[in-house]
């Protein structure tokens, strides 16, 4: 048994009251086989092994609160069934309560969402704009908390109003099983020392990846665009490229 998984299994039972010594190595036994399966989906969707299983862990939730919630679920249920089937029902009733963001499928999803996110974010297609991206880009930055963001390309579109410049960035946590990926900060768009009015956000994903994508709108030819970041003292600015000579008559 996994060093990793066995400390997580004896640190839940130690909230377990009515369980058996035999009781408790088959809740052990039970949460090691489900965390065996997410190491090995984080395996086989490319993640090293020592840190597949340090995920699975962390996947799990804090131990004392799956132990107290199972203790406090089943009080004495111990009692008045048979005892061997009355562990294994307890504890996938448990699983599939409390643990079923981090199911198996789900689990899988995030992690597939999250390695695309990281090596060809421009896959994830042009989220239902107007305007495919034609200019390509690789630029990341760091933000607090775990997520990374990344600029990935931009596009210029001819208007009634004017030209729409769309900027496609994708945040994805470095913890691909995180719950957020730190999307609640937009970023502010500028021109020289104008700051340019929010436009329309595109926005897809799912917990540890979000996909946006930034419409600046009422541009006038040969403008310039810069995005801003500035957040819990996490601040920067980037120069986007737009390709004028392209859209322009």
């Amino acid at each position: 048994m996994d060093q990793k998984f066995d400390r997580y299994g004896r640190a839940v039972c130690q909230y377990i009251r009515h369980g058996t010594g035999r009781e408790k190595r088959a809740i052990q036994a039970e949460l090691s086989a489900h965390m065996e399966d997410h190491a090995q989906a984080l395996m086989d969707a490319g993640y090293p092994k020592t840190y597949a299983r340090q995920l699975a862990v962390e996947a799990m939730g804090d131990p004392e609160e799956i132990g107290r919630e199972l203790d406090r679920a089943y009080p004495r249920i111990w009692l008045v069934f048979p005892r061997a089937a009355t562990v294994v029902a307890v504890v996938l009733a448990l699983l599939l309560a409390f643990i079923l963001p981090s199911s198996l499928t789900a689990m899988h999803e995030m992690v597939q969402t999250n390695r695309q996110a990281r090596s060809d974010p421009a896959s994830r297609g042009d989220l239902g704009t107007s305007a495919p991206l034609t200019i390509p880009m690789d630029r990341r930055f760091t933000l607090p908390g775990g997520t990374v963001l990344v600029f990935y390309g931009t596009s210029l579109a001819r208007e009634e109003t004017g030209y729409t410049a769309y900027v496609y960035t994708v945040r994805y946590h470095q913890n691909p099983l995180s719950l957020s990926c730190g999307s609640e900060t937009p970023l502010t768009f500028s021109s020289g020392e104008q700051t340019l009015p929010e436009g329309q956000v595109w926005q897809d994903g799912w917990r540890s990846t979000c996909y946006q994508c930034y419409a600046i709108g009422n541009l006038s030819p040969g403008t310039s665009l810069t995005a801003r970041y500035d957040h819990f003292g996490t601040a920067f600015s980037l120069d986007i490229p737009l390709n004028w000579e392209e859209v322009t008559p």
